[in-house]
This record gives C-alpha cells, structure tokens and sequence, in this order.
C-alpha cells in the first residue's frame, strides 16, 4: 500500500480498477457494504465478472483499511488497482454503494485478457512527447469531458458514451499501422479501449498507465490544456490535481465554466447554456 504524505487536508480520494475473474457477486457486494459503512466511507465500488472499479472517499486510515479488507476478500493486490490518491476538505460522495454490473466500464464487450496492450508510463509519455516522436494520442472519454481538457493534438472521436468507441472504429482504420497511445480519466476505458484496438488489428497500442490523473501526479503536464473531468463532486481537477471552478448542471449533467455560470439561461438547479442548446439542436 502507498503511503501518504500527512496534509492539511482531511479527507482522502481514491480511484482505481482491475480486471480479473470474479464469482459469487451477491455475496462480494453484502460483504464489501457491510465493511464500507462500518467504516463510514463515501463513494461507490463497481464489483462485475471481469474485475472491480473503485471510487473511494473517507478519512486516511479508513480508506485503507478497506482496500486491504478489499483485497484479502477478493484475493487480489493493492498494486494491481494502480489507485491514484488526492485529499480534499470534504468527502466527494454522498454515500456509499457497492453496485453489481455486467462490466467493468459499459462497454458491451466483454474484456479479453488475452489482448492486454501493454502499459506507458506517464514519464515516458512525457519524454516521448518532449522528443516529438511520432506517436499518436487517442482520447476515450466523452465529448464533454473533452471539452475541459485534453492532450495537445489528441484524436478525438467525439463520443457521448463510452460504447460509441467501437462505433468511431471507421475514423481511427488509417491509424493501424501507427504507434497508439489511449487514455483517459484513470486508465479503466483506455485499457478496455486498448484491446478492442488489437483485437481489430492495430499493430502498436500502448495504453497510458493510470490514465490523465497519474500524468498529472507525476510529469509537469506539459502536453496537456485545461482540466480534467471527474466523476465525484469536483466537477474537474487541475494539472496540480487540485478542485477547479467548475459547477455540474444538475439537469443535463454538463460541467459549466463560469462564464456559462454568468449566463441568463443559467439557473441553479434548472438549467444551464447547454440544456438550451440541447433544445434547439433537437427543434
């Protein structure tokens, strides 16, 4: 287990995933809320049969009491979840839930184990882009996590969910013989991303390990503009990891910046610029 820093701040969150085989889901799920609650935790662990998705928020000693609680239930390693640690005043979630799903991350395609595309570090990432080497940077995130931030010259798809990813295959086919590096938010799509790829024949796909957020924690994100979009109460984080500006729509889910803060169409809890445009895109 990583050990933390001591800081000014109380509350630690943490993200993480790994896919391998699990099997009484039922029993997992009674297991793992018993112990989260106990420990009074926030957030919520996705437990599926090809693997496990982490969200976790609570205070320093309890959050890793129930990863090693996690991990001896499951058989697993802490190593193995690659999990990404930032702290915050306040938990990020408003509850905690242990959800049973068919998949890791919707995908509606099961993971191959066979096909894992091996991992590039966040400082070899870095490097290679200093070094301008023809690599090729593929964005798996949705269209308005883009929005806030990305990686300087990525490819991006422009999907609204994750399954939309299969269905952008035809604007990536000109791509196969070239060096591919996905990502995104925490490395759990752009791994499920990186495999679909091999599976269709790209020859050299890395996946960026730990996604943005471990680029973040460790290169000066040189290559990279704006934020980035998380899914707890942050709304976004910066390159130094820290809360941003940000404020969610609660009616269409959109992040707003403050100039849409500033908007007449937005009101609080009602609508936003976005839920407009929505409605006259769909008029």
């Amino acid at each position: 287990m990583l050990s933390m820093l001591s800081n000014t701040l109380q509350i630690l969150n943490v993200s993480g995933y790994h896919f391998c085989y699990l099997s009484d889901l039922p029993t997992l799920k009674d297991t793992l809320l018993q112990k989260g609650l106990q420990l009074s935790l926030k957030g919520t662990v996705l437990i599926t049969p090809e693997g496990l998705n982490v969200f976790l928020s609570g205070t320093n000693d309890n959050v890793h009491e129930f990863i090693n609680f996690l991990c001896a239930t499951t058989h697993t390693h802490a190593e193995s979840y690659d999990f990404k640690f930032s702290w915050t005043e306040k938990t990020t979630f408003n509850r905690f839930l242990i959800r049973v799903k068919k998949e890791v991350i919707a995908f509606d395609k099961m993971y191959n184990f066979e096909h894992k595309a091996p991992y590039i570090s966040a400082q070899e990432l870095e490097d290679k882009l200093d070094n301008n080497e023809d690599i090729v940077l593929i964005d798996t995130r949705n269209d308005y996590e883009v929005a806030l931030g990305a990686f300087k010259n990525a490819i991006d798809p422009n999907i609204k969910s994750f399954k939309e990813f299969k269905n952008a295959l035809n604007k990536l086919e000109h791509l196969k013989d070239k060096t591919i590096v996905t990502y995104c938010t925490g490395g759990v799509r752009c791994e499920k991303a990186a495999v679909f790829l091999k599976e269709e024949g790209f020859k050299d796909v890395f996946q960026l390990k730990g996604g943005i957020l471990r680029y973040f924690e460790e290169t000066p994100a040189s290559h990279y503009d704006g934020e980035c979009f998380v899914f707890d109460q942050r709304v976004s984080v910066t390159t130094k990891l820290s809360t941003s500006d940000k404020k969610l729509c609660f009616a269409c889910r959109m992040p707003l910046t403050a100039k849409d803060l500033a908007a007449n169409t937005y009101v609080e809890g009602q609508s936003c610029p976005y839920c407009f445009k929505g409605v006259l895109n769909a008029s």
